[in-house]
C-alpha cells in the first residue's frame, strides 16, 4: 500500500498521509484571502479620509 493511501481500510485515519499538502494549500488560501481582506481595508480608509497624508499615515500604522 503506497503512503498516501494509508486511510483506506487499514484502519490508519488517513488525514496527513492520504494528502501531505492539503494543510499547505489551506495555509496558502486562508493567506491569500487576508491579503484580500487588508487591501480592500486599505481602499476603505484611502475613500475615506478627506486627504492623502492621513490616509498614508493609518496606512503605515
Amino acid at each position: 500500500v503506497p503512503f498516501y493511501e494509508g486511510g483506506r481500510g487499514g484502519g490508519g485515519g488517513g488525514g496527513l498521509e492520504q494528502h501531505p499538502f492539503d494543510g499547505c494549500m489551506a495555509k496558502f488560501a486562508i493567506q491569500l484571502e487576508e491579503r484580500a481582506f487588508k487591501l480592500e481595508v486599505l481602499k476603505r480608509v484611502r475613500e475615506a479620509v478627506d486627504s492623502d497624508a492621513k490616509a498614508a499615515t493609518i496606512i503605515a500604522e
